[in-house]
């Protein structure tokens, strides 16, 4: 069984970011440091939401996939908090993000054993 249990809610989300490719993942990334680079130079009361930062950033990526980009920058918020929280490093939580995908009941949701590794470099 799994250390980590991925809600439902989120589930969809964090799988998703398996079928990304390459360039998507890098663009997302740009995203997100940008977003976060943008905050770091502002009035920290100017600073929005924590749990906006990823829908910004994410779904700045595509006008053409947002509900899909919504979910997926909802998902890596959440996960962001979760890990925060538990105060273990990226790659540890990354091993448990990902053994919790491999133990999920739905096939289409479910992270094969095949794709671990690649959904693991995204991931990070």
């Amino acid at each position: 069984m799994p250390r980590l249990n991925i809600p439902e809610r989120y589930q969809a989300g964090i799988s998703k970011i398996r079928k990304l490719d390459d360039r998507t993942v890098r663009d997302i990334r740009s995203a997100l440091d940008s977003v976060v680079t943008n905050q770091e130079a502002t009035d920290v009361s100017a600073v929005e939401r924590p749990d906006n930062v990823a829908v910004t950033a994410i779904t700045s990526v595509s006008q053409t996939n947002v509900e899909e980009f919504k979910q997926i920058a909802e998902a890596l918020n959440a996960l962001y908090g979760v890990r925060a929280a538990r105060d273990v490093s990226v790659a540890k939580f990354v091993e448990e993000v990902s053994d919790a995908l491999e133990e999920l009941d739905s096939p289409d949701l479910k992270l094969p054993r095949s794709e671990r590794s690649s959904f693991q470099e995204k991931l990070l």
